[in-house]
């Protein structure tokens, strides 16, 4: 998914991205909504948000461009008992990806980057355990997982501190699927994908998104990593579920390695 100008108002995109951190509902809607309506999607929320054990969400239906019921469920912090309003900011996890293949089409359109050439193309020191894989991997498998690189669960666990460092992780994993022939979700290929953004425009993803992306669509609010979510007054707080303890809340401390992940899992934005 990819959500651009054209495709929502200003303020309208960046709520909508951030309420996806929760949950999605795709739904038809009429101009003016009933209280029938608002007590169905209520229903509709409460009922997701047990199933999946979620101590707080946020939901927007938007209709021509209008959002027609903006409202928070649930707490966005179990401890202080605050609940989550339209205002909440969410860390939006692998939604993240969709803003890295904005920036990467952008720049085709600019024609600064072609999505079917081979990656090695604007990454010279690329290296892959597969030379032919090497030479034939394009920046369209890497959005599309479809690279023939392994999927996420057999990366290692532990992140590397920074994105070279996550490059370099590419020459020492095997290809398990021909490039082009089968899907397999891959968080990394997608930092990789930024990492030829950040080659061809000397900035940083962080930076390139700011600029390009978060700055036309007025997402004033939005911010990276963590670091930005902790210090935001009326964030969500992360938790784990636990079969026995039930919500336990995720240090911050312990969410550090997703920085240099950032371009393929991890920021959160609200709308202005």
């Amino acid at each position: 998914m990819i959500i651009g100008p054209k495709t929502m108002t200003r303020n309208l995109c960046g709520r909508l991205l951030a309420i996806c951190a929760v949950c999605v509902a795709v739904v038809t809607v009429s101009p003016s909504l009933s209280a029938h309506d608002s007590g169905t999607a209520d229903a509709l929320m409460l009922r997701l948000m047990s199933t999946h054990n979620g101590p707080g969400a946020a939901l927007a239906l938007i209709k021509n461009g209008s959002i027609v019921l903006d409202k928070g469920y649930g707490f966005r912090d179990l401890a202080a008992h605050a609940p989550v309003t339209t205002a909440t900011l969410f860390n939006i996890g692998s939604i993240s990806k969709s803003f890295t293949a904005l920036g990467v089409t952008q720049l085709v359109d600019q024609h600064q980057l072609d999505l079917d050439a081979p990656v090695l193309r604007y990454i010279p020191d690329l290296r892959l355990s597969d030379p032919q894989a090497t030479q034939a991997v394009t920046l369209r498998q890497l959005l599309s997982h479809t690279s023939g690189l392994p999927a996420d669960e057999q990366w290692p666990q532990q992140v590397p501190a920074t994105r070279d460092g996550i490059v370099s992780e590419f020459a020492n994993m095997p290809i398990t699927a021909q490039p082009g022939t089968r899907f397999q979700y891959c968080s990394r290929c997608i930092v990789l994908a930024a990492y030829v953004l950040e080659r061809i425009t000397g900035q940083s993803w962080e930076a390139y998104t700011r600029t390009h992306i978060f700055a036309p669509l007025g997402m004033t609010m939005a911010s990276f990593g963590p670091l930005g979510l902790e210090q935001a007054p009326d964030r969500a707080q992360p938790y784990r579920h636990d079969g026995v303890l039930g919500q336990v809340p995720v240090p911050w401390s312990r969410l550090q390695y997703l920085e240099p992940l950032g371009p393929g899992g991890w920021h959160q934005c609200k709308r202005r």
